[in-house]
């Protein structure tokens, strides 16, 4: 059985490494930023990301225009980021600032701007200068950690320290820390599995500990319930826990997923759970909204057929689809990266492939047209067609999904096609293919490499092929009998 392995040591210290600010009496101020932003506050408006912010600060009566500003992540080059016109710092209040390198601004009803720089979590500088040049406010600061925030202990103050809980674009009025030394990890009497009948779900945390937790898949915070007993568990039960205790960041959140009672039908299961704005929210969800460029955090399990627990992962998720992501079960495609805890999923998804490591896999709807009628057509195609030619085609394995904790249906668990799917079936890097797909009006997007070799083809095609010469020398640039079997197996497709 796959466990999910912790990296983060319970006691982990991180000093600044120098820290100088000047002018502390000047009117602006730096007073908040994150430089590994993985799940806190995302952009709403212009790129869907969750980026490194900082958070400028004016702690004067009046309202202060800082249009012709500079902020910089280098000291030695002051005026690297020109604050845009029309940026204007209420009195005593806050101006978020993403700093992820689109070097973009604008101001509607509320300002949105882009540094054309990002924050390095391994640590660096900031600088914040007036618009003649003259220098505001500079830090220096060491390593930082992932939805850990640095800041003032309060707005304006001389004193800096860190956030378990950030304030981005708000008071910096919640609990702070000079150092990161993190809570302990909760430990919980039931691992994630199927289980019948009612559960009692116990969690235990080092002595002067307080444990906090959800059951509908949201961040267990410092206002969340207090683990004071046993947990009854008579349903299907997404449990997040987080530890608190005083004088730490609050530790990492873990979360299990409790199958209670579920018939399958022999097929496996996904958990796949999220904090519910992510998926919810009027303004940033991703589902609600169709917002497919934002990557979502998920902690996700995997149930094989006869139901043992056999991975958990904690990764991204992004909607996925041209078209299908239009539909009620909505795709996704979920990626393992090294920030959010997993660099792959390590676990065999299709029983017709010898891999067991993917950096993705896609879960789908089966399709704009073919979800109208069924849920297995298009699995099914590609299927036949996998055992009878040599085409490339997405292996197949459908799965019951289930989110935060709520049946969702039958998705279809698929290769994603990219560049992992060629490195993993012909050894080939990313920058040894081509890899074009259509969109409207027969336009080739290419998703990988360049147009050359296509165009060359296109111009070979499109003569008169009834000359041997000249077809003989197109066919050099085409899998001919590929080719046929892939026109074969799409009119096979059309009679599925």
């Amino acid at each position: 059985m796959f466990k999910l392995r912790f990296t983060m040591k319970k006691f982990a210290f991180i000093s600044i490494l120098a820290f100088v600010s000047i002018s502390l009496n000047a009117q602006v101020v730096i007073n908040e930023f994150m430089a590994s932003n993985t799940s806190i506050v995302a952009d709403m408006v212009d790129y869907d990301d969750f980026s490194d912010w900082i958070e400028l600060y004016n702690s004067g009566n009046e309202n202060v225009n800082i249009s012709g500003y500079y902020l910089t992540d280098d000291l030695t080059n002051p005026n690297k980021w020109k604050i845009p016109a029309g940026a204007v710092i209420g009195a005593n209040s806050c101006f978020l600032v993403w700093a992820d390198g689109y070097n973009h601004g604008h101001t509607a009803q509320v300002h949105f701007f882009h540094t054309n720089f990002k924050l390095s979590a391994d640590g660096e500088q900031i600088g914040l200068y007036d618009a003649g040049g003259n220098v505001l406010d500079t830090l220096s600061f060491g390593h930082q950690y992932s939805d850990i925030s640095y800041g003032r202990i309060s707005d304006g103050n001389a004193q800096w320290a860190f956030f378990g809980e950030p304030t981005p674009d708000a008071p910096n009025s919640g609990l702070s820390y000079p150092n990161v030394e993190y809570a302990g990890i909760p430990e919980f009497s039931l691992p994630s599995g199927s289980y019948s009948g009612i559960q009692s779900l116990n969690i235990a945390a080092g002595a002067g500990s307080v444990i906090r937790y959800t059951t509908d898949g949201s961040r267990p915070t410092g206002s969340s319930a207090v683990f004071s007993g046993q947990i009854g568990l008579s349903h299907t039960t997404v449990v997040r826990a987080r530890v608190f205790a005083n004088g730490k960041i609050p530790g990492a959140i873990i979360t299990k997923t409790y199958l209670i009672n579920e018939n399958t039908h022999g097929l496996p299961v996904i958990s796949f759970t999220t904090f519910p704005e992510n998926l919810w929210d009027p303004l940033k969800g991703i589902y609600v909204n169709q917002i497919k460029e934002r990557e979502i955090p998920i902690a996700m399990d995997y149930f094989s057929k006869d139901g043992e627990h056999v991975l958990s992962a904690n990764a991204g998720a992004r909607l996925s689809g041209d078209a299908s992501y239009i539909f009620p079960n909505k795709p996704f495609t979920i990626y393992a990266r090294s920030k959010y805890g997993d660099d792959f999923l390590d676990y065999p998804f299709f029983e017709n492939r010898e891999m067991h490591l993917f950096k993705s896999i896609y879960l789908r709807n089966s399709g704009y047209f073919d979800n109208q009628y069924t849920m297995f057509r298009d699995g099914a195609a590609h299927s036949f067609t996998q055992k009878s030619v040599q085409i490339d085609c997405q292996s197949y394995q459908p799965a019951v999904m289930f989110l935060n904790g709520e049946y969702w249906g039958i998705y279809n668990i698929r290769e994603k096609l990219n560049g992992d799917y060629f490195e993993h079936h012909y050894q080939l890097d990313e920058d040894e293919i081509d890899y074009l797909k259509y969109e409207v009006n027969s336009i080739p997007v290419v998703l990988n490499g360049d147009l050359v070799e296509y165009n060359k083809f296109l111009y070979h095609v499109n003569v008169n092929l009834a000359n041997n010469d000249l077809y003989k020398k197109a066919s050099e640039l085409i899998d001919l009998e590929e080719y046929v079997d892939y026109q074969i197996s799409e009119d096979r497709k059309s009679v599925v």
